[in-house]
């Protein structure tokens, strides 16, 4: 029975961990998908911002990030999504970024096989990043 609470224990403190690593400073604040692609966002600085992307497992393709703004830090690696981890099934890729300094600039991620370098990538996604400071509320005057 105690070798069954320390797995569960130490399994706990794993997940916990993973989530840490994931969303340095809580949940993401937003996250893009698909129907992002081309526009620009704001995110607060300091706040994170998830890019979630369709993949067809078992076809060799995978999203890569092709280019970050210095504005925004990649914070681990990419976790797939998704009920079905079988061939053809629908999944989704996440990146975890964290907007780390003020600034803005272009995010490109790009799906290709590792295997076809050579070969432009059969879809790109691109989205226009500003991270800055919120900005403070207006102060009210009493009258």
């Amino acid at each position: 029975m105690n070798r069954y609470f320390s797995a569960l224990a130490i399994s706990v403190l794993a997940l916990s961990t993973a989530t840490v690593m994931a969303y340095p400073n809580g949940k993401p604040w937003m996250t893009a998908t698909e129907k992002q692609n081309g526009k620009q966002v704001r995110v607060p600085l300091g706040s994170n911002l998830d890019v979630s992307l369709a993949i067809q497992p078992g076809t060799g393709f995978e999203w890569q990030v092709d280019k970050t703004p210095a504005c925004l830090k990649l914070t681990g690696k990419s976790e797939l999504t998704g009920k079905g981890r079988m061939p053809g099934g629908k999944q989704h890729v996440v990146f975890h970024f964290l907007a780390a300094s003020a600034g803005s600039g272009t995010l490109k991620l790009k799906l290709v096989r590792s295997f076809e370098a050579s070969k432009a990538p059969a879809k790109t996604f691109t989205l226009q990043v500003g991270a800055s400071r919120p900005k403070k509320p207006a102060r009210r005057h009493a009258g």
